[in-house]
């Protein structure tokens, strides 16, 4: 069975006396033994989340890192500043990260092998946009996506890696994909990755929903068959909300 994933991304949002108090909460979580719960604080917020939740069974990820391990990126933060103050994943891809920063799949390769590089586990978004799938092109643009993002990645490193399916058109809207047409697009990345990525060779990966999940949907959506788990958005700045959806997992 891969593994279940639960990742919640705080985005820019909370600050500092909100983030204190989610993060106690948190700390009372338990979560289940086949399952990963993951959260990813502003980069203001990782240390405390850190230190928070040090020895706790939720672990803590970046919501992005630079492709540079050093030098004049004002701005920027590495790999290994990340590992060093004590993360264990980042996202790499998010869709507000390739729109609104006009991230190219050729910068996300680099950033997925400085990750690696630097012993995080990368967690890779992929998605259509509303315009895409009302053309045709979801699978094609998907496909892109990995090809590009992912390219020489071994097998071996490729066990460190998720894949997160998030339909633009569902991030922040309320609008949610169908539990079928998220398991049509999950089964297809699975297959392409064996087929196409790996020539065949089966690879167990954990491959996440992302996109409007919440506390009433979770469950149908986590009941499929090439679902392992959700990358959380919203909800996952309300404990309680947060909570159901670990126990659903």
């Amino acid at each position: 069975m891969n593994q279940k994933i639960v990742a919640g991304n705080w985005k820019m949002n909370l600050s500092l006396e909100r983030s204190e108090t989610l993060i106690n909460e948190l700390a009372t979580f338990t979560v289940p033994s086949y399952a990963s719960v993951i959260v990813f604080p502003p980069f203001p917020y990782l240390m405390m989340a850190i230190q928070g939740l040090s020895n706790r069974p939720i672990k803590i990820g970046a919501q992005t890192l630079s492709e540079h391990n050093d030098g004049a990126f004002t701005g920027d933060v590495s790999g290994s500043m990340l590992k060093d103050i004590g993360c264990d994943f980042v996202l790499i891809g998010h869709s507000e990260r390739r729109q609104n920063y006009s991230q190219s799949n050729l910068q996300l390769n680099m950033k997925v092998h400085q990750a690696l590089s630097c012993h995080l586990k990368p967690i890779y978004c992929v998605g259509e946009t509303l315009s895409q799938r009302e053309s045709g092109e979801t699978l094609q643009v998907i496909e892109t996506q990995l090809l590009e993002g992912l390219k020489g990645i071994s097998k071996e490193e490729f066990s460190q890696i998720i894949i997160a399916y998030e339909p633009v058109w569902a991030i922040g809207t309320g609008q949610v994909a169908t539990p079928n047409q998220a398991e049509m697009v999950h089964s297809h990345i699975r297959q392409f990755i064996q087929l196409s990525l790996f020539n065949d060779v089966l690879i167990n990966t954990s491959i996440i929903y992302g996109g409007s999940v919440n506390s009433k949907n979770c469950e149908n959506l986590f009941g499929q068959p090439n679902i392992d788990g959700g990358l959380i958005g919203g909800a996952s700045l309300q404990s309680n909300e947060f909570s159901k959806i670990i126990e659903s997992i």
